[in-house]
């Protein structure tokens, strides 16, 4: 009975996502289908739910059933979402981050940014421009890291850094912009992150978590 109630939804889910151009309305049918209740009868996939769950916490076949069926569920929506995302255009999270340099030298900031650049035989997946701050006497590498299983923020930043050092500078600070996923902090080395000032609180997931108290 529940998985025919699911069936039921998921076509009219698909069918309103497939009608609709944009992300922002597609997410909307999700939530108008899913997650926004309008009569009490709505309400009785949850109910169902945790009375199969109660079951199968007393039952071995009825928990395995349940086991295979969501085990089905995780990779039905994995491929909707995936298609989806191939549709509208989505892409993988970009990382911008920049690296002051000691001193106000354009010349030097340039030089490491094509040396780290990707498209110039640097680290993969990187964007990099080098340029002067005078009103912050400084020089500044800024990149934008766009491929993080090709190159890693921690990579990135410390090539800047150690071209800065080879020429005789520093990189006095790094610059985060925006925000990281969290798996990408969690994989810098705790040297890299005392360094550059990362911290779990500059993650998405983390954001995200406080926004929603």
């Amino acid at each position: 009975l529940l998985d025919s109630w699911k069936d039921l939804v998921r076509t009219v889910l698909l069918a309103e996502v497939a009608v609709t151009e944009s992300p922002r309305a597609q997410l909307a049918a999700v939530w108008d289908n899913v997650a926004r209740t309008s009569d009490d009868g709505s309400q009785r996939w949850a109910l169902l739910e945790h009375e199969l769950w109660l079951r199968a916490a007393r039952d071995d076949e009825v928990a395995e059933v349940i086991r295979k069926r969501d085990a089905e569920a995780r990779r039905f929506s994995a491929r909707q979402l995936a298609g989806w995302a191939t549709a509208v255009g989505a892409r993988a999270p970009l990382v911008a981050v920049n690296c002051w340099l000691d001193r106000d030298d354009a010349a030097l900031a340039r030089s490491i940014a094509a040396e780290v650049r990707g498209r110039d035989g640097g680290l993969g997946g990187v964007r990099a421009l080098g340029f002067s701050l005078p009103s912050a006497a400084r020089a500044q590498v800024s990149m934008n890291v766009t491929d993080l299983a090709a190159t890693g923020v921690e990579a990135a930043c410390s090539a800047v850094r150690e071209r800065a050092e080879t020429a005789g500078g520093a990189v006095e600070r790094v610059e985060w912009v925006g925000l990281l996923p969290a798996s990408e902090v969690a994989r810098c080395s705790a040297a890299f992150r005392a360094w550059s000032g990362l911290d779990p609180s500059r993650t998405i997931e983390d954001r995200l978590a406080a926004a929603r108290g």
